[in-house]
C-alpha cells in the first residue's frame, strides 16, 4: 500500500524548494544577468505553491489515541490502512478485530503471531477472516497493551453515506464531524420535513474505553421529543451522546443497525466486550 505523504514532507518540499530559489539567485545577481535571476525565482516559487496545493489537497494528518484495553475506532479517511504497519507492534496491540456486514463474519489481526502463516492457520481454525487493510469508511475494535497514539495520514476525508451500509449491523467511521441525529437525516433519500425526525437508522452505538460504557442513539426515541432518548439511555445505564457532547468524525468507530422503518426494534446492543479479555488466541 502506499502511504499518503504527511503533511510535514510538503512544508519540507517547500521551504527547500525557497531555499533553493533564493542560493540560485545569489548566485544568478553574482554571475549572472537580472532577467536570469527573476526567471529563476518565478519557477521556484511555482514549485513552492504546487506543494502547498497539495498539502490542502490531502488534508492535515489525522491521529487516534488508544486507551489501555478496548478501543472502538476507525478509518475515517479516503485511504485505506495497511493493519500490520499502522498497528503491527506487539509491545502495543493485543489484537485487532473488524466486522465484516456483508458475511456476518469477524476479520482478525494480531501482531503475536510469528508469521503470516500462523496467523491465518490460527484464523482458520477459530472461523475469521484474516485482517490486512481497513478500507476507508470501515470501523474496527482494538485491544491495547498500553496507551497509544497512531496516525491515519493525510488523506482527505470520507464522507460515509446510505451506499456504504448494509441491512443489519455496520462498524463503520466518517470524517464529517456530525452529531448521530446528523448522521440520521444524512441518510435519507429525500430532504427531511422541519420538525420532523425521521427514521433513517435503527440504533447507533460507540464505545467509550474511559467508562468501559456505551454512548446509544435512537431516532425513534428522538422523534418523541423532549427527553425521551435521554431518559431510555440513562434507564438502560448508557451514555447520551447529546449529554456529553459526543459526535461522530475523525478516529471515532462505531456501530450502526441499519434497517426498513417498519422494522425498527431497541433491541439492546449486547456486545460483552469485556469477555473478549478471555479470548485465548494463540
Amino acid at each position: 500500500m502506499r502511504e499518503p505523504a504527511p503533511k510535514s514532507i510538503y512544508l519540507q518540499n517547500y521551504f527547500g524548494v525557497m531555499r533553493r530559489a533564493f542560493a540560485l539567485r545569489l548566485a544568478l545577481l553574482r554571475n549572472g544577468t537580472g532577467k536570469e535571476a527573476r526567471y529563476c525565482v518565478r519557477n521556484a516559487i511555482a514549485l513552492a505553491a504546487t506543494c502547498v496545493a497539495m498539502q490542502a489537497a490531502h488534508g492535515a494528518d489525522a491521529s487516534i489515541s488508544l486507551a489501555t484495553g478496548w478501543n472502538l475506532v476507525g478509518n475515517s479517511t479516503n485511504a485505506p490502512l495497511d493493519v500490520a504497519l499502522v498497528l503491527g507492534d506487539r509491545a502495543k496491540v493485543t489484537s485487532v478485530w473488524k466486522w465484516d456486514s456483508a458475511n456476518s463474519a469477524w476479520a482478525f489481526y494480531s501482531p503475536a503471531f510469528a508469521s503470516a502463516a500462523d496467523l491465518s492457520n490460527y484464523a482458520a481454525s477459530k472461523g475469521y477472516q484474516v485482517l490486512s487493510g481497513i478500507a476507508p469508511g470501515q470501523g474496527i475494535w482494538v485491544n491495547a497493551l498500553s496507551p497509544f497514539t497512531f496516525t491515519l495520514g493525510a488523506a482527505t476525508s470520507h464522507n460515509l453515506t446510505a451506499a456504504g451500509l448494509i441491512g443489519g449491523w455496520n462498524l463503520v467511521a466518517t470524517g464529517n464531524s456530525v452529531t448521530p441525529s446528523a448522521f440520521n437525516l444524512s441518510l435519507g433519500s429525500t430532504q427531511a420535513t422541519t420538525g420532523v425526525v425521521p427514521i433513517n437508522l435503527t440504533t447507533l452505538w460507540a464505545w467509550d474505553s474511559a467508562s468501559a460504557n456505551w454512548y446509544f442513539y435512537a431516532p425513534s426515541l428522538e422523534a418523541k421529543g423532549g427527553t425521551a432518548l435521554a431518559d431510555y439511555a440513562a434507564g438502560k445505564g448508557y451514555l447520551d451522546f447529546s449529554q456529553a457532547g459526543k459526535s461522530l468524525g475523525i478516529g471515532v468507530g462505531f456501530w450502526v443497525n441499519w434497517a426498513a422503518p417498519s422494522s425498527v426494534s431497541l433491541t439492546p446492543l449486547t456486545w460483552d466486550v469485556g469477555s473478549w479479555n478471555n479470548v485465548s488466541w494463540q
